[in-house]
């Protein structure tokens, strides 16, 4: 049986559009030659574990064949190898390096994917200092997540009025996440008071988050929002 940490992955990243599955997979494959492969040699599932977790993303992805190979062709294959892999790494996440880890699970979380902490070895105190515990850090803020969307599509570089973006509403009222998740798209982080951070789709979601909530800003000058 899956662990939770595990199902709520499979089932967040199974669920996702064509669009964003289209775009975690070139970016995965952009990943392979700069440590993917060799982070995916380091996972040693069971023969059991392999066939559970195999069987559980293709029962998800399944009834999805014909939505996702007509958005593009392969895609229902390509996503159910995508998702295994990262899936896997959630699994054994304590098996394997930070190193490893990041780069099996950076194609979900450079959209927005949460992923499970990877445990730090020999720490007494929990875990390192990460964007999660930052965020519990900061008081709680109610937000108006449809206003900073708004305000995060327009610093997103070439969006057309019917892209499809993610919104990810950030922990504790910290602001939004707008994450255009195609090829030289990005993600705009957009704080209560409407200040932003732009980040390249090559930045992690996580990295990007942390910056944010350590007070890092895009001025108007570095990007220019679309439309203007």
């Amino acid at each position: 049986m899956l662990d939770d940490a595990t199902a709520r992955f499979v089932e967040a990243v199974t669920r996702l559009s064509p669009e964003a599955l289209a775009g975690a997979s070139d970016h995965a494959l952009r990943l392979w030659k700069a440590g993917g492969r060799e982070a995916s040699r380091a996972l040693k599932p069971s023969a059991s574990e392999s066939s559970e977790l195999s069987h559980a993303v293709r029962k998800a992805l399944l009834p999805r064949a014909d939505e996702l190979s007509s958005f593009r062709t392969y895609l229902h294959s390509d996503a159910i190898g995508l998702c295994t892999i990262a899936a896997r790494a959630v699994r054994e996440r304590a098996r394997i390096t930070a190193e490893q880890y990041a780069v099996l699970v950076e194609p979900f979380t450079v959209i927005g994917i949460d992923v499970p902490v990877r445990p730090v070895p020999g720490a007494t105190g929990g875990d390192a200092d990460t964007p999660r515990q930052r965020r519990e850090a900061r008081p709680v803020t109610t937000v108006d997540v449809g206003r900073l969307a708004e305000i995060g599509r327009t610093w997103l570089p070439d969006v057309t009025t019917d892209a499809s973006l993610n919104v990810v509403a950030l922990e504790d009222g910290a602001g939004v996440c707008v994450v255009h998740a195609v090829r030289g798209g990005g993600k705009v982080y957009v704080a209560p008071d409407e200040t932003v951070l732009f980040a390249g789709s090559s930045v992690a979601f996580d990295a990007g988050l942390g910056a944010f909530l350590d007070g890092a800003r895009t001025s108007r000058d570095g990007v220019r929002p679309g439309g203007r």
